[in-house]
């Protein structure tokens, strides 16, 4: 099936609204400032020209800064699979979903909840392999057998041991870190190589509103010595970490995403970046955020104009619902924003965190099923927005003249010749029974049929065979127990 640009993208606000927005944003970040708690941040701020209180750790940012910066940043955000696949490159029209790492599993057959184990990790990996629009795989959730303060290095490990996909997951300290890329050096082949192949990413995400963590930002200094992507995470909860209304939260997550592109670009300026929106509204009656409601399709629309004005790939929270099931409200909240975002422009249905394929609830935890669904799902969008081409052959005039009155088109050349570009066709979740023939299948429901599915995946996948050579799989085995025996005894 072609593909095809967009002749429009849609807009929720206008131009001149963008603007005002943007205009906002340069207020908030010289006006009001932001903390990093880094002496080295904050001294490369400070040789760039912006106001640093090093008591206070406060970073005012001049709009001149803001201009430079925008005007120079790379803008070829990607990232690769550890075998030497195709990479993820956000901004190429192709859309593609990724993961998420949740602490728990969601027994969808059961409605019940349970700690993910090492077992279901390697299950996920199992899953994106054999998923067809799963781009990005991550460690699908934490091992419960581990302490926390190692995990990310286990799951790194898994990750690359077996994905055919790129990969992410959490990042939790800044000595993890450290670990994770040496292990990245092991299976690129190298510092220089690592540089170059770019199969680790990091998702910096700053506390709302306009603050840093600590070891946050040791870690995005690690990771621009490689020029590794870094993924930035603002998480602005309508009436809560920001403003109760869509424009001040969006002008407030708009100023927490220019103050993190200007810190990765005066650590790296050659370091890939892109635009994030991970912004939600919030149930102030039950202090709940809330990833589903229809808020979540006007800030990414929001989102997607402001990151257009900046010539920036956009990606983040959308595709998600605050159903503890698969039922109607969660197939109707996905589809909603995931469209809506689409038919703005994102590239990616979320990336690194909360946002991605298989979340149940607002961050419940974790399934499988649901992956597996949202994988067909994506398929039905990208179809419509491949859209359909009109030209001569298309308009099948002389299809309609062969035909003639009260002809049939079944059979013509024409109809063999387009059918397979033009008409879109289930992989087996969306699946186009009449009644008689759905009774006949044994009458499943989407959930028994991504069940079904997702039991086929396992059996003929597992166990997992690495693709990695031998020797680089022992020597980040080594690394990763070395890893837990330090960072087991320090937690």
């Amino acid at each position: 099936m072609s593909r095809r640009k967009q002749p429009a993208l849609l807009k929720v606000i206008t131009d001149d609204e963008v603007a005002l927005i943007h205009q906002a944003s340069l207020r908030i970040l010289w006006e009001v400032g932001v903390r990093f708690p880094n002496l080295e941040m904050l001294q490369k701020f400070e040789a760039a020209g912006a106001s640093v209180d090093h008591e206070k750790q406060v970073v005012r940012i001049p709009e001149d800064l803001v201009n430079r910066v925008l005007r120079k940043l790379p803008k070829d955000f990607s990232t690769a699979p550890a075998d030497g696949g195709p990479p993820i490159t956000l901004g190429d029209g192709n859309l593609q979903l990724s993961m998420d790492t949740t602490p728990d599993i969601v027994d969808v057959m059961t409605n019940t909840k349970r700690r993910g184990t090492a077992e279901d990790s390697l299950k996920g990996i199992a899953v994106a392999n054999a998923l067809e629009n799963v781009r990005l795989a991550t460690a699908y959730c934490l091992p419960s057998e581990l302490v926390q303060a190692a995990g990310d290095v286990y799951c790194y490990e898994l990750q690359w041991t077996y994905s055919r996909k790129a990969v992410a997951s959490w990042i939790y300290s800044a000595r993890s870190a450290d670990y994770i890329l040496e292990m990245a050096k092991l299976v690129a082949g190298g510092d220089e190589e690592l540089r170059k192949k770019k199969i680790l990413t990091y998702f910096a995400e700053p506390i709302s509103p306009l603050q840093y963590a600590p070891h946050t930002l040791d870690i995005v200094l690690k990771f621009s010595k490689y020029g590794l992507p870094i993924y930035l995470g603002p998480m602005v909860t309508m009436g809560c970490t920001g403003p109760v209304t869509l424009a001040g939260t969006l002008a407030l997550h708009n100023a927490e995403m220019l103050h993190g592109l200007i810190m990765i670009y005066l650590c790296n300026p050659k370091q890939p970046v892109i635009y994030s929106c991970h912004c939600h509204s919030t149930d102030l009656m039950k202090m709940v955020t809330q990833y589903g409601a229809p808020e979540q399709a006007l800030l990414a629309v929001g989102a997607s104009q402001i990151a257009k004005r900046y010539g920036l790939a956009v990606c983040g929270n959308v595709m998600l619902s605050d159903s503890n099931m698969l039922d109607y409200m969660a197939g109707f909240q996905e589809g909603a924003t995931a469209s809506y975002a689409l038919a703005a422009g994102w590239d990616m249905l979320g990336f690194m965190g909360f946002g991605t394929i298989g979340v149940i609830g607002n961050g419940v935890g974790h399934s499988l099923e649901k992956v597996i669904i949202q994988d067909e799902g994506l398929s039905y969008l990208k179809r419509i927005l491949h859209s359909f081409d009109v030209n001569e052959d298309t308009l099948g005039f002389d299809a309609i003249k062969e035909a003639g009155i009260g002809g049939n088109f079944a059979a013509q050349e024409h109809t063999v010749r387009h059918m397979r570009d033009e008409i879109w066709r289930s992989g087996g979740m969306f699946r186009n029974y009449d009644f008689a023939q759905w009774s006949a299948a044994g009458a499943t429901s989407i959930t028994d049929r991504a069940h079904a599915r997702l039991e086929e995946i396992l059996r003929d996948s597992l166990p997992l065979q690495p693709v990695l050579p031998a020797r680089t799989v022992t020597d980040i085995r080594q690394l990763t127990r070395e890893a837990i025996a330090e960072l087991s005894s320090a937690s």
